[in-house]
């Protein structure tokens, strides 16, 4: 799941807008940072946790601007962005050039620091449920225990001799682990490392008509 925020022009018009470009970018930066870190499931959990809280800034943020007429969008969420950053946020700005522009007032700000404070434990687990960096770390946690001889062995219809691996094209008699996912009243082989590094990033069927979600651990072993 990722949070709306503003385009690549951001970087090229008013001064807040390119403070809030930075602030997407920097966002990025944090992504990138704690999926490639030592400590990978805690700095994700640590930083899911931040964009659940953000996520409900923007909500407030949102309903402000519905109460507003000519307003830019931009000031209201940085506003909202910037005088709550303490309660955890995951943005490293404090100011903002036009904050007069924004239209927010004190009683909006406390409105939207208790709606905040009053997320649960139960919120933030529902958050990273559907938080792509997360769940594309929980899927290689599954698929680096998950061992092809340990895979159940296929005993359905045959294959046709054409079958072929719906990633490589590769045909069935040349791969070297092959798997079968009975989907949908169909059967798709797949090379397995092949299938385990599209699942991690995807967690779909690759086949662009079925593209659905599936668990890997029904993936059955095929027999050469």
């Amino acid at each position: 799941m990722l949070l709306a925020y503003p385009q690549v022009d951001s970087l090229t018009e008013c001064d807040d807008r390119i403070i809030r470009g930075f602030n997407n970018i920097e966002l990025r930066l944090l992504i990138n940072k704690a999926m490639s870190s030592q400590n990978k499931e805690e700095e994700l959990r640590a930083l899911g946790t931040s964009l659940c809280k953000l996520e409900q800034v923007h909500r407030c943020a949102t309903e402000k601007c519905k109460e507003l007429t000519l307003v830019d969008e931009v000031e209201v969420y940085l506003f909202y962005e910037t005088r709550l950053k303490d309660l955890g946020l995951p943005i490293k700005t404090t100011q903002m050039i036009f904050p007069l522009c924004a239209h927010v007032t004190g009683a909006d700000l406390e409105k939207a620091k208790e709606s905040v404070e009053a997320l649960q434990e139960t919120d933030f687990e529902e958050y990273l449920k559907v938080w792509d960096p997360w769940q594309i770390f929980q899927r290689g946690k599954i698929c680096a225990e998950l061992k092809y001889a340990e895979l159940e062995l296929y005993e359905g219809d045959s294959f046709d001799e054409e079958e072929i691996c719906v990633i490589t094209s590769a045909p069935l008699e040349d791969l070297e682990q092959p798997v079968v996912l009975a989907q949908s009243g169909h059967k798709y082989i797949f090379e397995f490392e092949d299938i385990k590094k599209w699942w991690i990033k995807t967690g779909e069927n690759p086949n662009p008509v079925e593209n659905k979600r599936f668990d890997i651990t029904e993936l059955k072993r095929v027999e050469a």
